[in-house]
């Protein structure tokens, strides 16, 4: 019995705030320094302090339940039609992709087109000159392997 008066004794004695708040920090050794992040996923997400979804949410100002029925198959409704691409106040889905896809192809034509304007420019001409050379060039080295041939063929050269 003397047991259990000295613990409410002691208990009694100590504030309540120091039992539950200590000033002194604890060191534990599982903890984490302040740029690691831990595996476990963030309880209450990633919103800013002040932002929309942490305000308190107001609540409807009709509490008809038709009303509130009307309104919910209004929304679901807007939201299939979205889905679907039938919107009436925005595009469909299948212009915007039709858009982005005509936007990709004419973005690609645009960039052959400049590859291939870089390529006419870096290719090496041919002028009047350039090719009554290489035709030069092409018709000796034509002369000189017939001659060679003629020459083998009368068993003049290597035998």
């Amino acid at each position: 019995m003397m047991a259990k008066e000295n613990g409410s004794e002691q208990k009694q004695g100590l504030p309540q705030t120091a039992t539950q708040y200590p000033t002194t920090p604890v060191s534990n050794p599982n903890r984490k320094k302040k740029g690691q992040r831990s595996s476990r996923s963030q309880v209450g997400g990633t919103a800013v302090t002040g932002a929309r979804s942490t305000q308190p949410r107001q609540v409807a100002e009709s509490t008809n339940p038709q009303q509130q029925q009307y309104e919910s198959y209004n929304r679901t409704m807007r939201r299939r039609m979205q889905q679907i691409g039938t919107a009436p106040d925005e595009e469909s889905k299948m212009q915007k992709m039709q858009k982005k896809r005509k936007e990709r192809v004419e973005h690609r034509k645009q960039q052959l087109d400049v590859r291939r304007e870089e390529l006419r420019r870096k290719m090496p001409t041919f002028g009047r000159n350039n090719l009554y050379f290489f035709l030069g060039t092409l018709a000796v080295v034509v002369i000189i392997i017939v001659v060679f041939v003629i020459l083998r063929a009368n068993h003049m050269i290597g035998g």
